[in-house]
């Protein structure tokens, strides 16, 4: 945010939409941190009924504002990237990506709310409670999962396109495309995520010690996609940075031209190589 007002403000959609996320990142922290301090991650045999009850609570809201971080920085991403070409085909692919990315949001949110009726079911025992059944729970989850990745990819590959194009420095293409293609770390923590899901026993039960390490996942994915939507805006900064380090200076290529005998007359032209030998 800093490099975006200073020296000169120039906040837009895509700055707004990641300090939307920030701030969900924020609230999704200290609700992870609050369940922390109430034993999340112990055995369950050292953990007290009420102590139970808060941690659920917790994590339930974590679920519910964790998946704000990641949607709001990857349209905070398309957003961006939709400013870097007029090509028709390349907004599409980019719309698609922000409508699916909050209809996957607006699907997931409505999914965790009616999970279990009434919704105090989710963190404490409730007579006749409708709850849906675990197995269904994960199915929905792993649909949820590749959403995810398939956005990354595309907002990660869809770049190099463009940025290779680009009549810049080798150097500079290669910065570019690394400050572009961290989403891809995002799909790196994401597919450890499904590993874990894979092997998670749904039936044990020492949740709070077994879920532990899932959770600790989402949150590495929100952390990293995050820094993806922020780390391009860094370009100049690392540019003056490497130019310190004795880098070559990023500047636009240089093209070798024909060289041209203008007493020949216009039609005539004599190539540098063989002017050379002349």
């Amino acid at each position: 945010m800093y490099t975006r007002i200073t020296p000169v403000y120039k906040l837009n959609a895509s700055d707004y939409l990641i300090t939307i996320a920030v701030v969900a990142e924020l609230i999704t922290y200290s609700l992870f941190a609050a369940a922390v301090a109430n034993g999340f991650g112990r055995h369950n045999e050292y953990i007290t009924p009420a102590s139970s009850i808060s941690i659920l609570k917790c994590l339930y809201g974590v679920m519910m504002t964790g998946l704000w971080v990641s949607t709001f920085a990857r349209i905070s991403i398309a957003c961006l990237l939709h400013s870097f070409s007029t090509s028709k085909s390349w907004k599409m692919v980019l719309w698609f990506i922000m409508g699916f990315q909050i209809v996957t949001l607006i699907a997931s949110e409505i999914f965790q709310l009616l999970e279990c009726r009434p919704v105090q079911a989710m963190w404490k025992p409730v007579l006749d409670a409708d709850c849906m059944p675990v197995q269904q729970v994960w199915a929905i989850g792993y649909v949820f999962v590749g959403a995810s990745m398939f956005s990354d990819l595309v907002l990660t590959i869809l770049p190099m396109f463009l940025i290779w194009k680009l009549s810049r420095s080798a150097i500079e293409r290669s910065l570019v495309s690394v400050l572009m293609g961290l989403s891809l770390f995002a799909t790196v923590a994401t597919v450890l995520k499904v590993v874990y899901m894979k092997t998670f026993d749904i039936e044990s039960f020492d949740t709070f010690r077994a879920s532990m390490p899932l959770f600790m996942w989402c949150r590495m994915e929100e952390c990293v996609i995050v820094i993806a939507a922020s780390a391009p805006l860094l370009k100049a900064y690392i540019e003056s940075v490497l130019n310190r380090l004795g880098f070559p200076t990023f500047q636009n290529s240089v093209r070798k031209l024909n060289s041209w005998d203008s007493s020949q007359g216009p039609n005539h032209y004599i190539p540098s190589t063989a002017a050379s030998h002349v």
